[in-house]
């Protein structure tokens, strides 16, 4: 196969889901989820920006 790298496949398949599982979970559920994601985005943010040297601490 050229193409051995499903990262793509699997990140979209992934989306697709989520979307579809959204309609059926409670409140609740999609409230925790999306806070867990934005703390996540913001840790990997700071991480990137830590890893090449763009933000200081002291």
């Amino acid at each position: 196969m050229w193409w051995s790298d499903r990262t793509v496949v699997g990140v979209t398949v992934g989306f697709i889901l989520i979307a579809i599982i959204n309609f059926f979970v409670p409140d609740w559920i999609r409230q925790i989820g999306l806070l867990s994601m934005a703390i996540g985005s913001v840790a990997l943010g700071l991480l990137v920006l830590w890893r090449s040297g763009l933000i200081s601490f002291g």
